[in-house]
């Protein structure tokens, strides 16, 4: 059996990048091949982990670094499920896949950008892309960092953004396919039993503006629902829950509403067919994925309330089609890429 050698963020404890690991790993299996997640060396990285540590023990944030530290082991413990290695500059690859995720981005300090990301000091048969995002990194930055794609057999890229700069130095037309975990039509078989209460509002951000905070509490005590916090921390919710990415779908799927201002919890409810709203200024990446499935009245502009984008309820029987659509075409895609019929 063909082995795919996965290059990406398995390692972050982000909800996003684990996800989007596992639906591509999965949807590998199902296509016949077997896998791995080749993982980098992290020494630069530790350095970044203590920094943290030390700046929550200063601002005292004790119940942040509690909820950090609990969420590192629910982590380690799904990471467990997945084949994962360390990457060999000596072995010899059969095919090779970079993304998906910000793997490209280089307008960030969150990760190391290694060589091996853009396709650069790899021995494989085959190295193609499958979803990456340059994120917000820009066209100058990329020729400064001497970076480009010609390693590359196949480039497909996830947002327009990406689309748009890999097309500015490369002849080729990438592909644009949809994220991961788009991939899996249902997660059902992996989600654990969870008994949440019967109605709660779910709350996916990594931050939003205190004018933003004030419509989400407004929502909130309008429809007389708790606001649960979930995969994140926010002291401003009434409760913070420490999850898996497979407890953090469970919570997802019977939640009453969701409110994320993440590019993965975008994908997530919509996939998953959830009512929901984004809290979203300047984010390209989530722009691009709202107007592909025709969902740009769902993200909370200026003065407009929650309560207001929630009384349309989204169509999912169109969308679910688009979604139908996009998935056969990345299927199509990342079976061509990898050498298959």
């Amino acid at each position: 059996m063909k082995k795919i050698s996965i290059f990406t963020l398995i390692g972050a404890n982000n909800i996003g990048a684990f996800l989007q690991g596992f639906a591509l790993s999965r949807t590998l299996e199902a296509l016949g091949y077997d896998y791995e997640f080749v993982t980098m060396p992290t020494q630069g990285e530790n350095k970044g982990k203590i920094d943290k540590i030390k700046r929550y023990l200063k601002q005292k944030s004790f119940r942040l670094l509690f909820y950090k530290i609990m969420s590192g082991k629910k982590y380690a413990q799904a990471r467990q499920e997945l084949k994962i290695t360390v990457f060999d500059s000596n072995h010899k690859y059969d095919s090779v896949i970079v993304g998906s995720d910000e793997m490209w981005n280089l307008d960030t300090e969150s990760f190391v950008q290694y060589p091996q990301f853009f396709g650069r000091n790899l021995s494989a048969d085959r190295i193609i892309s499958y979803a990456p995002s340059a994120g917000n990194t820009n066209l100058e930055q990329l020729k400064a960092s001497g970076y480009d794609f010609t390693s590359f057999d196949r480039i497909s890229v996830r947002d327009q953004r990406t689309y748009d700069l890999v097309s500015s130095i490369d002849t080729r037309t990438p592909v644009k396919v949809l994220d991961p975990t788009f991939l899996l039509k249902s997660y059902d078989k992996y989600l654990p039993d969870i008994q949440p209460p019967k109605d709660y509002i779910l709350v996916y951000s990594y931050g939003v503006y205190d004018s933003e905070i004030k419509k989400i509490r407004e929502f909130s005590k309008k429809k007389k629902m708790p606001l649960f916090s979930i995969g994140t921390f926010n002291s401003w919710c009434d409760k913070n829950l420490i999850v898996s990415p497979f407890e953090f779908l469970a919570y997802m799927k019977k939640a009453s509403f969701v409110i994320t201002s993440t590019f993965h919890g975008t994908a997530l409810s919509i996939n998953l067919n959830k009512q929901f709203v984004v809290c979203v200024e300047e984010s390209e990446k989530i722009h691009s994925l709202l107007n592909e499935f025709d969902l740009q009245s769902r993200a909370v502009i200026d003065e407009e309330s929650i309560s207001e984008i929630f009384e349309h309820e989204i169509d999912y029987g169109i969308v679910n089609g688009l979604i139908a659509d996009r998935r056969a075409e990345s299927i199509i895609y990342l079976t061509e890429a990898l050498g298959g019929n």
